[in-house]
């Protein structure tokens, strides 16, 4: 997740205005109104992922408004599923007001006008296409601002959902983002439309965030040439038996995909020229091999190349 903006990097007197220059208008296309009693503070980080975009908002001491002008000139229009971390929100939508608590999520319809009025706000916002949720939830306009309580266990499994994205919104491969994001609009049809998807949607949640979890694991450890698969499967809190099982759905196993993976990356940095600086030694022990033998011969077996005749041939 990259840092968009942060209040702490400004002098106190020229925050609210660059706020309003460099993002309200330019970014988010709203306008704010600040309290005078407190010091106005803002953070947000955003990762971008094809047509969606991931972001951790902390805002506090301003109202945020988007009325039609605004709508008019925004030419985005993605839905936004927003999970509130801490703080409190209160959305006026129409005749519609409502107050968003820690743990709660609702939707935000880009395409109608609301007013947030904001005490303290800390929240995750994933900004998808519109068309993703209206096959699945029709027509947005009359759920927009309505949220999905707490205590549900929907919200509950949703909420796990979105925390963890910004580990890996950009890195997790392509598949497990598609799974990650039918389990998520499963979820929300169970809170908005009724408990009868609640069973499937729930078998399909454990599963995937397994499967979510181990990924992560693997790229987030895959330097490490100590462990051993059963390893990562025991730091992602699952079995090795569950483990193989679920990547056998892929059609791979565990210590298969752990390999792939570091052959990939490895195979990445080769590929890349302005790296060509660095050694095959380094590479191979950067990307979790125990020696250069151990990965030469892999790379071999997995592309007909040692890695030296890979970079020269490549170079030619």
């Amino acid at each position: 997740m990259q840092k968009v903006f942060a209040s702490n990097d400004l002098n106190p007197r020229d925050r609210f205005d660059y706020w309003m220059d460099a993002v309200g208008r330019n970014c988010l296309e709203v306008d704010s109104r600040l309290n005078q009693e407190q010091e106005f503070t803002a953070r947000i980080q955003g990762a971008v992922r094809a047509a969606s975009v991931l972001s951790i908002f902390e805002l506090s001491n301003c109202d945020v408004m988007r009325g039609k002008p605004q709508v008019t000139r925004s030419a985005n229009d993605n839905v936004l599923i927003t999970l509130q971390l801490g703080g409190a929100v209160e959305a006026i939508d129409g005749d519609h007001e409502e107050t968003l608590r820690p743990g709660e999520i609702w939707i935000i319809d880009s395409a109608q006008p609301c007013t947030h009025k904001n005490v303290r706000c800390e929240s995750i916002v994933l900004s998808l296409p519109r068309g993703l949720l209206e096959c699945r939830l029709g027509h947005l306009a009359f759920l927009s601002h309505r949220k999905i309580q707490a205590d549900a266990p929907s919200t509950r499994l949703a909420a796990t959902l979105l925390k963890s994205l910004p580990a890996c919104f950009v890195s997790a491969d392509a598949a497990t983002m598609a799974q990650v994001q039918d389990t998520l609009f499963d979820l929300l049809t169970v809170g908005y439309l009724g408990e009868e998807h609640s069973c499937a949607a729930t078998r399909n949640y454990a599963r995937l965030a397994a499967r979510f979890r181990l990924k992560s694991t693997v790229e987030t450890h895959l330097f490490d040439s100590r462990l051993r698969p059963a390893d990562f499967a025991q730091k992602a809190g699952i079995g090795a038996r569950h483990a193989n099982s679920i990547l056998a759905a892929d059609g791979t196993s565990l210590e298969r995909y752990v390999f792939a993976r570091r052959l990939e990356r490895s195979r990445a940095v080769l590929d890349n020229r302005a790296l060509d600086f660095r050694s095959l030694s380094e590479i191979a022990y950067s990307n979790g091999f125990a020696s250069l033998a151990h990965f030469s011969r892999r790379f071999k077996q997995a592309y007909g190349l040692t890695p030296s005749e890979y970079r020269h041939r490549r170079g030619d």
